[in-house]
């Protein structure tokens, strides 16, 4: 049996060989199903998509064409048709309060440090149009699915696009999820 200084020694060039194995072999790796994003990924992706959302509802509260208008990367065309409808409203002496959009469902399409592309199933699930003469109840909106594309630009996130994939059953109104602006009734 070798003395005790050489098994020592063994047994931590041993374990510096695992240990270095370990760390360059990919994750992931032999066949292993690829993991989907991480539940951080999906939290920062709602964050973000939150706080677009708080910012649009501010914008059409206030009656605030600029600001709704800096939420969107020059040239959307979903941009120009929400600026068009905010014009409408104020062209009628009115402000759109308590707009709260209710997230149904989030998936991941793509991430990068500068662009997400997001599914998204939402509704607007509340909002009342305020003028001099009254307050207005708007109707709720249908759920719809979109793909949505943000991008960061100048330190904040902007939409890019936002395409509609597909209506929405009544039914999947009742599995909801994350309401922004409130909590889910």
């Amino acid at each position: 049996m070798p003395p005790l200084r050489v098994r020592l020694v063994l047994a931590i060039v041993a374990a510096l060989a695992v240990g270095s194995i370990w760390w360059l072999v990919p994750r992931g790796a032999a066949g292993d199903p690829q993991p989907g994003p991480q539940p951080s990924q999906e939290a920062r992706a709602l964050a973000i998509l939150r706080a677009w959302d708080d910012a649009r509802a501010a914008a059409y509260a206030s009656g605030d064409l600029v600001a709704l208008k800096a939420l969107y990367i020059p040239g959307s065309a979903v941009g120009r048709r929400d600026q068009r409808v905010l014009r409408d409203y104020r062209a009628r002496g009115l402000r759109v309060e308590g707009m709260q959009t209710q997230i149904l469902e989030l998936r991941i399409l793509h991430t990068s440090e500068d662009r997400l592309e997001l599914a998204v199933t939402d509704r607007l699930a509340g909002a009342v149009a305020v003028g001099e003469s009254g307050r207005w109840r708007l109707p709720r909106d249908v759920a719809s699915a979109q793909r949505v594309v943000l991008v960061r630009a100048r330190g904040q996130w902007l939409v890019a696009s936002v395409d509609v994939v597909e209506s929405q059953s009544p039914s999947a109104v009742a599995s909801t999820s994350a309401t922004v602006g409130s909590e889910n009734r």
